[in-house]
Formats: C-alpha cells, structure tokens, sequence
C-alpha cells in the first residue's frame, strides 16, 4: 500500500497501516468550552457536495431561512464557516457561500481568484474559486448590489475537522502539561474554530431555553475563528490542538482546525438519517428514545435531559446530540462544500459496552457503526479519499477489549489510520489527562500517511500462523525494532484451543516475529495480545510507541493439532 497523498507528490516513504490512496465516554460532565451563532447552511447552486449532504441540506433549508449569517435578512453575508482569521484548504477548490438578496450577483474575490453566483429565491449562493497554494494572509472581498463584505487575515493551507465526544472536547486548560502547553500556544500560523453544543449532555433536565436550541440549526454557537493564542487555546480541544501544533511544526504550512465534539455522545449521532436507515442494524432519529438498537446509555441521559417536554409536551418533541442523525446535520452537513485535508476521531466509549460498562456491546454493530460513519462523512464532504485518523481506546477498568479489536480492523480501510493509547488511559477516570500525546501520536499518523513524512508509528500485529511446536505472530514495526519496556520477559500473550478455553502463553521476540508457545493447550485456534480492560502487555517500538492489543485467527496447522 501507498501514502495518501494532497496535492504534488512526495517521496513515497513505508505507508501508515490501513493508509491507501486508491481508493465515550461514559457519562459525562466536562465543562463547556465559550463562545458561539444559529448555524447556517446554505443550499443553492451546490457543486460536488455529496449526495447525502444535498440531502441533508434540502432537508433543513426551510427550517434554517435566512438565521445564524452576520448579517440581517436580504444582505450580503457569509456563513459562519468564515470569518477573517480563517485557514482555507490547500490544492483544493474554494468554495465561498453565503446569503444576498434574492436574485442578485454576487462577485468573490481571493488574491488573484475570482468567481461570481447568483442569490437563489432564498437568497443563498456559492461560489467557486480555484485552488490555491499555501500563504497568506489574504483578503476576501464579496460585493453585491453595493453592498460590501471583506474577510481580513485568511490563511491557505492545512484544514482538519476533529470530533467525537468527551474526550476530544477535553480542554487544553483540563490537561496534564496545560500551563506549559499554554506557554508556547501563540502560533501565528494555528487557527482555531470551535463549535460548543447550546445544551450540554450532563445529568439534568435541560430548562425551556435550552430545548428551544435542541435543533440541528440552532444547536451549535461559535464565536468565530481565532489565532492560537494563551486566550483562545485554554478552552479549545488539548487533543486537536496539540495535532494540530505538531502539524503545523512539521509541516510549515498554516493549519486549521474546527471542532464540535460533543460529550457522551454516540457515533450513530454523527451519521446522515439517509445512511441510517440504509444500514437495518442501526437505530434512526425517529423514536430513538425506546429503540433498543440505539445505545442504552445514550438512551437514558436523553430522557433525563428531556425530562420536562415529557412533563408538558408540546409542539414536536426536541432534538438532542445523542440522537441518531442530529449531529450530522448540525455539524456535518453544513461543511459540505469546505476544503478538508482530512478528520481526527475521539470516539467510541458510549458505544463499546452496555449500560453497566463491563458488558461489551455487539462487536459486529460497533463495526456497522463506525464503518458507516466513515462511509457518510466521505459522501457528504464529497472527499471519497477522506483521510480518517482515530484514537483506539486506552486502558480503563472497563470492558473496551473487543472494541480496541473492531477499531484495530476498521483501522485497516483505505485512508484509515488508528492511534494506539493503551499506555495513556486511568484505571478509573474515563478522561485520562494525557492529551498531548494523543495528539501527537495523531499528528504522527498524519504526517506518515498524508503528507508523506517519514515518522515512528505503533507496531501492528499482521497476522499468526501455527507450527509444529509454536504460534508465529507477524509484527510490523516502523521503528525497526520491537522489544519490551525494560527488557522483561513478555506479558500479556494468551492462546486459544479448540475447546475454547484462553490460556495464558509464553512468547519471546525474535526480529520481526512474536514467536508464541502454550504446551497445554489443544489445537491452538487464535492468539491475542493485551486483551483485558487495563492490561498488562508490554510489547513497545524502538521509540516506546506500544504494540497495540490484538486478536488473530492462527493459519496453517491449527485444524490438525501439533
């Protein structure tokens, strides 16, 4: 497999697992970061949005109207995906949109780009301008019927998306090495754009103005773009900033990030309603609150937070973020359209076990899941090749096991990369404070797989076979070398017989290979690694990076004993 690539190729350097070009937290009471508008999504005159985003944005036009743009009905203005201290992505086309008065021209113009659209009935428009290079800063400047609108100090260069749930939304200012991250946060070339839920999913009824905001067009507020700064970095994501400070080290370009992480919140509230009701085994937005094939806790924190409409119900009952479908229409869908180089993904501790947190849920559902969440975000950001980068979850006295595993293997899709954490989790706080090095070791998967950098990633596990007196576990190591930490023996192999019963084994490192033996057990069927809710595997790269937990079926002679 071959490097993702953006724009002019680079050298070709060993690809990140899964990478290819061809083709929850549990309850949670995190603080809300400040600052935000009514979205916007504008839908006439689309190019190339994805057909589950025209879909989605036909859907909301007429609840959205002309609310949530800076300025009042009938005049120019953009969407709040603009704003002046934005980064527009790099070697892609630009696309600008916004609303004017029905039936006018609108002209756009960025440096030496230019592009003209005309109001729709509903007064929106967009247009399209050419891809440009990295630099800046630049000026965008829209006129119509005399009106006038200008957008000082726009960057070009690199644009993620980062969401999922508590766990991204964690402040820098919550995190392990804030104060010394916040020291060096002034980046003139790191901007930020954060997008903060009205209505925050902790243990209450929501009062009447915060159901009133439960819509996926009013449900985001933002206070704009801002420069990386002490002031705007404290209460932006650790883990997105942290990407996004290494990246734009690395690479020496401008860098954007835009974040609407929601805490608690399930992956199907990420997904298109479309997409949902493609897939039988997942639950949709109608009637979410009794399907039981919508996660349970979820579930439960939706009837607490709409406690009081189900007191006094009146007019349709409100949206909420752990809704199957609300949080890709509130989030997702209104950037089709935007430059993206790519998405990081925190996710995944609301879907992993039941309610009680130590009974893993369906292994073959949280695929479905995750699966289908990649496959929508791509049809509806129109960016097939999508780069797809997520966090495995770390170690916690929760039943995550066979949710580490389902990551492990969607991890390997085209464009999809996986950043292993066991070593950074807590046994008990389900918000381990280590954000910095989940984000560098993001920033690390990037950099290897999309722009082509050669750095140290997690070794992988590549399959198992069976011989006549050991299992062979095929191990790759970008590093070049696989040892344990402080040279022990190694810790947390177990094998499989055919009578069902895991036992604990022997292993020992022999250059690539994991060379495995368990005398005891019958006709060895499969072998895994580090699979307990915090376990004790200690497997790791030259550079400390550890080998992430596995399961693999064993080839050859398992079916014929030994």
């Amino acid at each position: 497999m071959t490097r993702l690539s953006l724009g002019t190729p680079a050298p070709t350097p060993a690809p990140l697992l899964g990478m290819n070009p061809h083709s929850p937290n549990g309850p949670s009471n995190a603080p809300l970061c400040q600052g935000l508008e009514p979205a916007s999504t504008p839908v006439s005159e689309v190019k190339r949005c994805g057909r589950v985003a025209l879909a989605v944005l036909g859907r909301l036009a007429g609840a959205l109207g002309l609310a949530g743009l800076a300025a009042g009905q009938g005049t120019l203005s953009v969407d709040r995906a603009f704003g002046d201290h934005m980064v527009l992505q790099r070697r892609q086309p630009i696309q600008v949109w916004g609303l004017a008065a029905p039936g006018t021209t609108v002209q756009v113009r960025l440096a030496e780009e230019r592009a003209e659209a005309i109001a729709g009935a509903d007064g929106r428009w967009r247009a399209e301008l050419g891809a440009m290079e990295a630099g800046g800063p630049h000026s965008i400047t829209l006129r119509s019927e005399g009106e006038v609108v200008t957008l000082e100090d726009i960057l070009v260069g690199e644009v993620w998306l980062c969401a999922g749930q508590s766990n991204m939304r964690w402040t820098l200012g919550q995190s392990a090495a804030a104060e010394e991250m916040l020291a060096a946060s002034s980046i003139p070339q790191l901007r930020l754009l954060d997008f903060v839920g009205e209505a925050y999913p902790s243990s209450r009824a929501w009062t009447d103005e915060e159901l009133a905001k439960c819509s996926p067009e009013r449900y985001y507020r933002t206070s704009g773009w801002a420069v990386s700064s002490p002031a705007s970095a404290r209460p932006f994501s650790a883990v997105a900033w942290a990407f996004g400070r290494d990246l734009q080290a690395r690479l020496g370009v401008p860098v954007g990030l835009i974040h609407n992480a929601i805490g608690g919140t399930c992956t199907e509230a990420y997904i298109s309603p479309e997409r949902l009701r493609a897939e039988p085994e997942l639950a949709d937005g109608e009637g979410w609150l009794k399907d039981p094939r919508a996660p349970e806790w979820p579930r439960q924190r939706g009837r607490e937070n709409l406690a009081r409409w189900f007191a006094a119900p009146e007019g349709p009952m409100p949206g909420h973020p752990f809704q199957p479908g609300f949080l890709h229409d509130a989030a997702i869908a209104p950037l089709a359209g935007l430059g993206l180089a790519g998405a990081i993904w925190y996710q995944g501790e609301s879907n992993a076990t039941l309610a009680d947190m130590q009974v893993a849920a369906d292994p073959a559902w949280c695929r479905t899941s995750l699966t289908a969440l990649i496959d929508d975000w791509r049809d509806t950001l129109a960016r097939p090749e999508l780069p797809f980068l997520m966090v495995q979850l770390p170690g916690m006295g929760r039943a995550w096991m066979a949710y580490r595993e389902v990551q492990r293997q969607v991890a390997k899709l085209p464009g999809v990369g996986l950043a292993v954490t066991l070593d950074l989790g807590h046994p008990t706080d389900v918000h381990p404070r280590r954000k910095r090095e989940v984000g560098a070791r993001l920033a690390g998967l990037a950099l290897h797989g999309v722009y082509g950098q050669d750095l140290p990633r997690s070794p992988a596990a590549q399959g198992a076979t069976v011989g006549e007196l050991s299992c062979i576990v095929r191990i790759s190591s970008a590093d070049g070398e696989l040892r344990t930490r402080g040279g022990a023996p190694v810790r947390g192999v177990e094998v499989l017989g055919d009578d069902g019963i895991w036992r604990a084994a022997g292993a020992v490192i022999q250059g690539s290979n994991l060379v495995v033996t368990s005398p005891g057990t019958p006709k060895p069927m499969s072998v895994r690694y580090a699979w307990a809710p915090i376990p004790d595997g200690n497997l790791v790269g030259k550079t400390g990076l550890p080998l992430g937990p596995f399961m693999e079926p064993l080839r050859g002679r398992s079916t014929e004993g030994r």
